[in-house]
């Protein structure tokens, strides 16, 4: 390898591995200032997963894709969307029989 393969992996751009005793919860992780220089290249590295931005070796923040964001959104209203059902199933006894036609 010469010195000029400037991939974001021998340009230094993502750490892989343990930060010490900080959590981090992602399979890349970057500094901002490294991150700025290439964004699209740690989101491409980062796939349909995160990159955690450290500060002092610390997660600040994580980047996602818009498309895992998108599917972040989904989830999370499929899960208020179920909270809902089980709550209302323990409302059953309160249900009126009707038909769709009386609606």
């Amino acid at each position: 390898m010469d010195g000029d393969d400037e991939s974001p992996a021998s340009a230094g751009l993502f750490a892989f591995g343990g930060l010490g005793m900080n959590r981090v919860l992602a399979d890349c992780a970057a500094t901002l200032d490294k991150l700025r220089r290439d964004t699209v290249a740690g989101l491409a590295t980062a796939g349909e997963g995160a990159v955690a931005i450290l500060d002092e070796d610390k997660p600040a923040a994580y980047l996602i894709s818009a498309r895992a964001f998108e599917e972040l959104l989904e989830r999370l209203d499929d899960a208020e969307l179920a909270e809902t059902v089980r709550e209302r199933h323990w409302e059953s006894d309160q249900a009126v029989d009707m038909t769709l036609d009386a609606l």
